[in-house]
């Protein structure tokens, strides 16, 4: 009989209750997501926050798994982001703006895999100025000190030059995160 070891992951989701548009709530998801077998499931603020333990390693079955319960539960598809305590604490860590710029200023882009290095390179030439920006594996650093909504460099817009899931969360949200998985 094989032991199984519990993982902490953080669920990342794209798009929810934005708008109007694609409404969950937080109290619901966490009912629907026990029934699956994660465990130890907590939610954090109403953008899609999920951190929750596992004994499953593959993080794509766990993305698929809660792709597939979020459209079957409430009919339409949600894209999620899945890291491991191990991934969240190397993009906090490996933050190259931290220590530079005001932290109320930064946000992280979480990217569904690590992009490909000339995809990459066409994002960076497109700096606006005041704001930075960084690529490292499966993270945008961002500084927006005039806001994030006064940049160009949004989700959307890193999925179309990246050709990958983009969602993005303030410094604050995702140090909170990082805290919140243990």
């Amino acid at each position: 009989m094989k032991d199984t070891v519990m993982q902490r992951y953080i669920a990342i989701l794209r798009g929810i209750n934005v708008g109007g548009k694609h409404k969950i709530s937080m109290t619901e998801l966490k009912k629907v997501l026990e029934k699956t077998g994660i465990e130890h499931i907590q939610t954090y603020i109403q953008s899609g926050n999920v951190i929750f333990s596992s004994d499953e390693s593959d993080p794509a079955v766990l993305t698929e798994q809660i792709s597939s319960v979020i459209k079957d539960h409430w009919g339409f598809e949600v894209p999620v982001i899945i890291l491991s305590k191990r991934e969240i604490d190397e993009i906090i860590l490996t933050n190259p703006f931290a220590d530079i710029y005001d932290p109320a200023c930064l946000h992280i882009t979480f990217l569904s895999a690590v992009p490909q290095s000339e995809r990459i390179k066409s994002i960076l030439e497109l700096k606006d100025s005041p704001n930075d920006i960084s690529i490292i594996n499966r993270a945008v650093y961002l500084y927006c000190p005039n806001g994030y909504s006064k940049t160009r460099i949004t989700n959307s817009f890193l999925e179309r030059k990246l050709n990958l899931i983009a969602t993005t969360r303030n410094l604050k949200t995702s140090l909170v995160l990082q805290q919140m998985a243990g």
